[in-house]
């Protein structure tokens, strides 16, 4: 029978979780999924298709650094797990800390990213709250008082200065 949920993770060597693969194969038989080494991508400001686009392929998450991890493959509830190692490529000439380094900065700038991406996304919802309210009053015949219009007037405002800076 055709399973209903499948979820492949990768855990470090902590048990955390680096990586959940999005999509794996739900068909009978032999499915085949490849990891790209990567950790997850970080936080959309907008819903978007794993596609590359004609500005290149979506954010990627930074490398993992050598060492072991984990496959989780989780079939409708039943977990199975198998160690994976990752190595250095021997034609890359750098330095255990090097590759550290590279490391810390790259998942530095991927949660900068989640966290900026997370707030453009939660002004986005404001502002789609601030023109449901307008198209409301609307509706119903009303005009907004002095006090409620300067208000929705200075939430678009703030939300524009964030969201739509200037030079």
């Amino acid at each position: 029978k055709k399973p209903e949920h499948v979820r492949i993770e990768i855990l470090d060597s902590s048990g955390a979780v680096v990586r959940t693969l999005r999509k794996p194969g739900l068909e009978k038989g032999l499915n085949r999924v490849a990891w790209n080494l990567r950790y997850d991508a970080p936080y959309q400001r907008k819903d978007q298709e794993p596609e590359a686009s004609e500005f290149g392929p979506p954010p990627s998450g930074p490398f993992v650094l050598p060492g072991t991890y984990t496959v989780r493959l989780t079939v409708d509830g039943q977990v199975h797990e198998k160690p994976v190692t990752v190595g250095v490529d021997p034609l890359v000439r750098a330095t255990p800390e090097g590759l550290s380094a590279q490391f810390e900065m790259a998942r530095d700038l991927t949660q900068l990213g989640s966290d900026i991406n997370r707030t453009l996304r939660t002004l986005d919802v404001v502002q789609a709250q601030i023109q449901e309210r307008r198209k409301l009053m609307k509706q119903l015949g009303r005009t907004a008082d002095a006090d409620l219009g300067a208000k929705l007037k200075a939430a678009e405002d703030s939300r524009s200065k964030i969201v739509e800076p200037t030079g």
